[in-house]
């Protein structure tokens, strides 16, 4: 394949899902905590998180990007 076993990349994917699906549990957070008070500094860094969400869930990120699923013809 890309020079990795297929078990790292698979540790590799799972661990990129798991940092996605917390930066929704982060926003969710800041977005309670900045509603539950006057903390506007809480509700633009719940923005941020779920920016940073949404860039990783829709594969804007251009480390991605790479041809990394299609072997090297010989």
């Amino acid at each position: 394949m890309c020079g990795q076993p297929a078990g790292a990349a698979a540790e590799i994917a799972m661990k990129r899902h798991l940092i996605t699906f917390l930066f929704l549990v982060l926003a969710i957070a800041l977005y309670s905590a900045g509603a539950a008070g006057p903390a506007t500094f809480l509700l633009i860094l719940g923005v941020v998180a779920e920016a940073v969400f949404w860039l990783r869930v829709s594969g804007k990120d251009k480390r991605r990007r790479k041809n990394t699923h299609y072997e090297k013809a010989p």
